[in-house]
């Protein structure tokens, strides 16, 4: 199965490069460029091949719209034209890490695969940084079924670059198939908070319910039992006779977890999640944060502080349980369109240090 990732470049965001044009030929540059954008998102790839080109004629020095043929080209599934136009470029000053992802995936919908991650691999030696060439690499690993290669890659590419929402998104699934949910869990949310509207977003929503509640199941009696790790079971109180810094990440989840649900519960739905998820926040700042500081906790210390943890809660499980999720919002619209306006300008902060990698998880 091939993947494909494509970025299109927005009307706003396209850049043309200034060599010797006139001010009216770079204007008219930009100009047939965004119409050719709008021909692109229509599906009128022809008209906005021939968009494209002109403003290339105008132009002839802008890696930006070499690229946006070759991802017209690539949508009419004319790869060996991809190559053929994209080749030259990579070789220029003005190429960036996406020529080498177009590149690549030419080859691979080829059925190149090796030319595919020699590309790729050559990106990367170029920009070291790109979240693309490392994701790309992933997806051809997790198609041929080498599960831990591939989130070995996205590993690699969110420590590269933690802004980038897809690696996320694949490591999320790649431990999901691998069988590693506290890390399906930690990703899925990161994701979530990276890519707030899309059908990755809900996917991500679902996959995030259905494993936390999959790793916590009360048992007829009421007694909690959770399944974060197969090196964590039995009796979770006995974690309590290990220092805070001896314990690996896995235990230390599955511990803060125990704590936090001590009063007997008879379900896992998103209300008592909710509670729960609060108490597990301000267990870990108190007796992990120090020794092991993770982000997305601090993150959710961050949200209870403002009073929004609630509506975030409840939205993150949005898709997991939409018939919960309405029930909350029904009831909360006043406080939940309060916390929209107020999440549409305060992203979750990511930082290199303190969140990523398989150094800090320690995930068994």
């Amino acid at each position: 199965m091939k993947f494909l990732i494509l970025i299109l470049i927005s009307v706003l965001g396209l850049r043309i490069t200034v060599v010797s044009q006139t001010r009216e030929q770079i204007d008219l540059a930009m100009d047939l460029a965004r119409g050719g954008l709008e021909f692109l998102e229509e599906g009128e790839f022809e008209d906005a091949l021939r968009q494209f080109r002109y403003a290339q004629r105008l132009t002839p020095a802008d890696a930006e719209l070499s690229i946006l043929i070759g991802q017209t080209l690539f949508r009419q599934a004319k790869y060996e034209e991809v190559i053929i136009e994209i080749i030259p470029l990579v070789e220029t000053k003005g190429a960036n890490d996406r020529c080498y992802q177009l590149l690549g995936n030419s080859f691979d919908m080829l059925g190149r695969t090796e030319d595919a991650v020699r590309i790729y691999m050559k990106g990367l030696e170029r920009f070291p940084l790109s979240a693309v060439l490392h994701m790309e690499l992933g997806i051809l690993e997790f198609a041929d079924g080498n599960d831990a290669a591939a989130c070995g890659w996205w590993e690699k590419g969110i420590v590269a670059n933690p802004a980038a929402a897809a690696n996320y998104y694949w490591a999320a699934k790649g431990y999901s198939a691998t069988g590693q949910p506290i890390r399906t869990i930690l990703y899925a949310e990161i994701y979530m908070n990276l890519d707030r509207s899309s059908e990755r977003t809900r996917e991500m929503s679902s996959l995030l319910y259905q494993t936390l509640k999959n790793c916590i199941s009360v048992s007829d009696s009421g007694a909690i039992e959770f399944g974060f790790s197969d090196s964590v079971a039995g009796d979770y109180s006995l974690l309590n006779m290990k220092k805070v810094k001896k314990m690996s990440f896995a235990e230390a989840y599955t511990f803060v977890w125990y704590l936090s649900f001590m009063d007997p519960v008879d379900s896992v739905e998103p209300d008592v999640l909710f509670e729960k998820r609060e108490r597990f926040a301000r267990i870990w700042e108190e007796l992990m944060s120090r020794s092991k500081s993770v982000q997305l906790f601090e993150w959710h210390r961050y949200l209870i502080s403002q009073g929004y943890f609630e509506p975030y809660h409840f939205w993150i499980f949005y898709d997991g349980n939409p018939d919960e999720w309405k029930t909350w919002f029904d009831s909360h619209k006043d406080v939940y369109l309060d916390f929209d306006i107020w999440f549409a300008n305060h992203p979750m902060p990511l930082e290199l240090s303190g969140l990523h990698g398989p150094a800090l998880f320690g995930v068994k």
